[in-house]
């Protein structure tokens, strides 16, 4: 079986898989966001300026529980992507830009910022393909949509990837221990979340691209995430981690299932 074959028998169930893992994971995130009554588990910390904080985590943290298991729900999946897709939008506008934009210099705020936007593309993605076009929304819907929800995924991973070069040596700790040369690991990943955000944003081999991005992110989950939590199953923290990196991987097998030979009609049935 050649690479193209493969790639595109796999990107046949990515959206199915990446959908129900993305409401899964998400709703995961809730429940963590509940215990812990921190969103700082996952995303920027609620400023402390900010009126009434811990009842906006919680807020918060409950949006990601219904949102994630209503995604689950044909009748209610639409409604839930959109609420879900809106609230990482105003995280990423009210929480991690300003936090990024006051301290620029430090890398991990950028990769904050990085990993909010490919979560916001996969839940954008949802939306645009359940949703029928029409009048101004049809800007962001639609074929139109999915285009612009992959240009902001191909935009943050690139972010995720540059702190895997700053902070190589601080990245490591995610390296299985059995792994050779591990600060190599931390570079070549990296280098495959920038090549991959460039491919996909520039159009080049974007399908293939897309796929391997996933790939990548989905062997990390499997590899790093889960032996983590299976060693200490009472840090919160590590499931955190866990969900995090799930939503994101599953954010990943929904971009690319939407490269579909140009349409988007069969990656939304296969959604469904």
């Amino acid at each position: 079986m050649s690479i193209t074959s493969t790639v595109d028998a796999v990107r046949a169930h990515a959206g199915r898989v990446g959908h129900i893992a993305y409401g899964a994971s998400v709703a995961g995130l809730g429940v963590l966001c509940l215990l812990a009554g921190d969103l700082g588990y996952i995303f920027q910390p609620v400023p402390r300026w900010m009126p009434f904080g811990s009842w906006l985590s919680y807020g918060c943290a409950a949006v990601l529980l219904a949102g994630g298991l209503a995604l689950l729900a044909p009748k209610t999946a639409r409604l839930a992507a959109l609420v879900l897709t809106i609230q990482f939008c105003l995280w990423l506008l009210l929480l991690n830009l300003p936090t990024t934009l006051a301290k620029p210099t430090l890398v991990g705020n950028w990769e904050g910022c990085g990993l909010n936007m490919t979560v916001i593309a996969g839940g954008w993605i949802l939306v645009a393909l359940w949703e029928r076009p029409s009048g101004r929304a049809a800007r962001l819907l639609g074929a139109r949509g999915v285009r612009l929800a992959r240009y902001v995924f191909a935009a943050g991973v690139p972010l995720v990837g540059l702190a895997h070069f700053v902070n190589a040596r601080e990245a490591t700790v995610y390296v299985p221990t059995w792994f050779p040369l591990r600060i190599g690991w931390v570079y070549l990943t990296g280098a495959g979340h920038i090549a991959a955000g460039l491919a996909i944003l520039f159009g080049v081999i974007p399908r293939l691209a897309a796929v391997l991005e996933a790939a990548q992110i989905t062997a990390f989950v499997i590899i790093a995430h889960i032996p983590a939590v299976c060693a200490a199953p009472g840090n919160r923290l590590e499931w955190a981690q866990l969900a995090y990196a799930a939503a994101i991987a599953a954010s990943a097998w929904l971009v690319a299932a939407t490269f579909d030979d140009g349409s988007t009609s069969r990656a939304k049935s296969r959604m469904r």
